[in-house]
């Protein structure tokens, strides 16, 4: 593998990683959320499941209607996206507790 692939491929893993944080963040914050994260949680909320599931659900509906819509739009990185970030914040939510709640 080329230098320039690892690269990318730890920037795509570190940007994983903030957005699963950011996500973290928000729903420890007690402040709110942005809307998209607000309807993740709406959607976990009602579905009885923890918020990283209910962003794997969104992400996962957005991709397949992606790939109706527009196929060549899709990459390695919308894919990892789209299944990466739920189970992440799942794991910050059950091993980093809350200090606001």
């Amino acid at each position: 593998m080329k230098k320039n692939n690892v690269i990318r491929w730890l920037l795509l893993a570190g940007g994983i990683l903030l957005m699963a944080a950011a996500g973290w963040l928000f729903s420890c914050s007690g402040l709110g959320m942005d809307p998209l994260s607000v309807f993740c949680s709406g959607l976990a909320a009602l579905l009885g499941v923890k918020l990283g599931t209910g962003f794997l659900i969104v992400n996962a509906t957005v991709l397949l209607v992606l790939t109706f819509l527009d196929r060549k739009k899709i990459g390695i990185g919308t894919v990892a996206v789209a299944v990466g970030v739920g189970p992440i914040i799942n794991a910050f939510l059950e091993f980093i507790p809350c200090i606001m709640e």
